[in-house]
């Protein structure tokens, strides 16, 4: 008879628990006994025992649960005795009483679970968090900001949920605090946190309506609901536990070194939304909460007897955590590696045709942290060219280069972003200015004569240009380098020695030109039909291409092939050897051309310019 799925999985689960149940009594962690076996009244399986260690200070007796997901979920380890709670690197009780918090092995190592771990693994990695436990170390393992979750339910607000974006959080107050208005959007869903400082609030309403559009499209300010309020700056992430009441809040910056009357001002001020600003490994943080405060008859009371009576009148108004969206450069590249973001940030780029190459190279830019980009395409957005374009059906109508600013915006609202419905070869002094300010020209025209007319524009000014297209159905990709003065040959030296009989890069075939072209339903206008997985591939060629220029990086070719995918059988049998191969990059160094007109006309602007 045929086993079901959930049949092998039981099987599996049974030999992974027999396994730990012979490995136990062979640790050299303690003494362990089940005190719980997979049963009717359900699959966990439990584990008691007490760790001793000589890197230990106590003993520790701890439970592990084997749950309903073991193997393929590690188990979890609670510490009952001493009970600890709410520690880093440990799951939050959140108030239940049977059962602390599971802890989370991390301190040196990731809590990653490979299925083929043991128990002796699991002890293994709880005396070490043991250890930070007692030397006081945890809260400085490596940890992201997780403070959140040690709030209880009870304590979190669903919403709105404040997004913080850097260009409304500036702030030159002296004193670390100020005052912060929350502005939640019409829906009650979202709201943005804007601190009164650097920003003007006119000017914040202009950035607001800008992120709207970005973010939360659809979505509007409220004018009523307002929240205002204050926040401060703390040199440290808040200790545990976390405050849950007026009262902790007030404890909480007393105890950061802030001057009590600092602190009974706030009562007395009574905001409707306080937040706190701290650093942590991954930035800046912010929490930011609602609650009530209260300050009471002070004729009277003396100085110290005061400050008690304030903590406790405060101790009945809970402290409420709004739940928020860090959006700014910081966060959006953080996960990015190999490139230095910073430098990026300060880069430009011109890329000129915004269409099936263009687009994606556009995207990966930005995304890999381009600061600046000007883009230029004259053509709009038709129903043929979603299937290979990174803009979809939401663009139709609109041109391809402001589409696709609007698209990269979302990928990073803090870049500096320009898109021009433009005809290049009509505008020959726009063009000229755009290439002089650019640090890289990237050109996915994929049309020789307007190729060449950048060329002329990139020589005169010296400028670098990573010339991009496709052939053979996007099955083979072409970039050309121009970059003055280690690879001096121009888009004209290349297209007169691909021509000449001394090439050595391999000729493509010429196909006819009703193979090649396709007619646009929609429109009428000709295509060169191809997949969106050929283009991809050559464009993230070209961006990666794009980017080793951008970081100065040497390269001795300036001419490659990007072969895609497989050729059938019969298929273009001119092409040979290992050019025939899929998925391959084929290097080239195209000499410059001493007939070159282009590049002569070049010498002689520069040689005036010089004279001059």
């Amino acid at each position: 008879m045929r086993c079901s799925f959930r049949q092998k999985l039981t099987a599996l689960r049974e030999a992974y628990l027999a396994q730990e149940e012979a490995l136990y009594p062979t640790l050299s962690y303690g003494t362990f006994k089940r005190v719980k076996d997979w049963n009717d009244k359900g699959p966990t399986v439990i584990w008691e025992g007490t760790i001793f260690s000589p890197e230990l200070s106590g003993l520790y007796k701890v439970q592990i649960y084997y749950g309903k997901t073991y193997p393929f979920k590690r188990p979890s380890v609670y510490p009952l005795d001493p009970r600890i709670e709410n520690q880093r690197h440990q799951e939050p009780t959140k108030g239940r009483t049977d059962l602390p918090g599971g802890l989370c092995l991390l301190p040196h190592n990731p809590d990653r679970w490979v299925v083929g771990l043991t128990c002796s693994d699991l002890l293994e990695r709880a005396v070490l968090w043991f250890k930070a436990y007692e030397n006081g170390t945890l809260d400085y393992e490596f940890a992201p900001p997780e403070i959140e979750r040690f709030f209880p339910a009870t304590n979190q607000l669903a919403a709105p949920r404040i997004i913080l974006v850097d260009s409304l959080l500036k702030s030159n107050a002296p004193d670390r605090t100020g005052g912060c208005l929350v502005m939640p959007t019409r829906s009650g869903k979202f709201g943005f946190l804007y601190v009164f400082g650097e920003t003007e609030t006119n000017a914040a309403i202009e950035e607001l309506t800008r992120l709207l559009g970005l973010i939360l499209p659809g979505e509007s300010l409220s004018k009523d609901g307002w929240l205002a309020g204050d926040w401060f700056e703390l040199d440290h992430e808040p200790p545990m536990p976390v405050p849950l009441n007026s009262a902790d809040f007030l404890k909480l910056l007393s105890d950061s070194g802030r001057d009590i009357a600092e602190v009974q001002s706030l009562a007395r001020k009574k905001p409707q939304v306080v937040a706190l600003r701290y650093p942590t490994p991954a930035g800046l943080h912010w929490l930011i909460f609602q609650s009530k405060f209260i300050f009471p008859e002070r004729a009277g009371v003396r100085k110290k007897s005061f400050a008690l009576k304030l903590r406790e009148v405060n101790k009945g108004h809970a402290l409420k955590l709004h739940g928020a969206y860090h959006i700014n450069r910081e966060t959006i590249f953080r996960r990015v590696s190999g490139y230095d973001v910073e430098k990026l940030a300060n880069k430009s780029c011109l890329l000129l045709g915004c269409g099936s190459i263009g687009s994606r190279v556009a995207e990966l830019l930005i995304r890999s942290g381009i600061g600046t980009m000007v883009l230029v395409d004259k053509e709009e957005m038709r129903a043929g060219n979603v299937c290979r374009h990174v803009l979809g059906l939401d663009y139709i109508g609109q041109n391809k280069a402001q589409g696709l600013k609007q698209f990269l915006h979302k990928r990073n609202p803090e870049a500096k972003i320009a898109g021009f419905a433009s005809d290049i070869l009509s505008e020959p002094e726009t063009l000229s200015e755009m290439v002089r300010v650019a640090d890289l020209v990237v050109s996915c025209l994929g049309n020789d004569a307007a190729e060449l007319f950048v060329s002329s524009a990139s020589l005169a000014n010296d400028k670098t240009v990573l010339f991009c297209r496709s052939y053979l159905q996007g099955r083979v990709g072409q970039i050309f380098l121009f970059q003055p003065p280690a690879h001096h040959s121009c888009f004209d030296c290349a297209s007169l020695y691909l021509e000449s009989p001394d090439c050595t890069v391999p000729r493509l075939p010429e196909v006819p030109y009703e193979e090649m072209v396709g007619l646009d339903a929609d429109c009428g206008a000709a295509f060169l039909p191809a997949s969106a997985i050929d283009l991809d591939l050559i464009s993230l060629h070209a961006a990666r291409m794009a980017l080793s220029i951008f970081q100065n990086e040497e390269t001795i070719a300036n001419y490659w092939l990007i072969r895609g995918r497989d050729f059938l059988p019969g298929e273009y049998p001119e092409i040979k050897g290992d050019f025939r191969n899929a998925f391959t990059q084929h290097p080239y160094k195209i000499p410059q051309n001493a007939e070159c007109r282009t590049c002569r006309l070049g010498l002689d602007l520069n040689a005036k310019k010089t004279m001059a």
